[in-house]
């Protein structure tokens, strides 16, 4: 299921995904997005993706703890050099500077 929860931020939620296969399917949309573009203005706008994963329960039981996770890491996305996905694996500063990207 896919919802947009405010301004450029949505939520895509998958049931029964593994962390790999979750981060799998991010990566793909991250992806496809970065071939796209957009008119804003008379120009073309490039569209790019940056994006946090959060697992249930392993990492929240609520909507608001687990949203917590996500959101921190889609900023660690962007810190990191934006048009990224960050999953588990990018804990600390060091591991943000080398989020995970899947090859295509």
């Amino acid at each position: 299921m896919l919802g947009r929860i405010g301004g450029e931020e949505f939520v895509l939620l998958l049931s029964d995904e593994s962390a790999a296969a979750a981060l799998a399917t991010a990566e793909r949309l991250r992806a496809l997005l970065e071939q796209s573009w957009c008119e804003a203005g008379g120009q073309k706008v490039k569209v790019t993706f940056s994006g946090g994963i959060a697992m249930f329960p392993a990492e929240g039981h609520d909507w608001e703890s687990l949203f917590a996770v996500a959101d921190k890491r889609c900023y660690a996305a962007k810190e990191a050099g934006r048009n990224r996905v960050v999953g588990a694996e990018a804990r600390s500063a060091a591991d943000r500077e080398t989020a995970f990207r899947l090859p295509a």
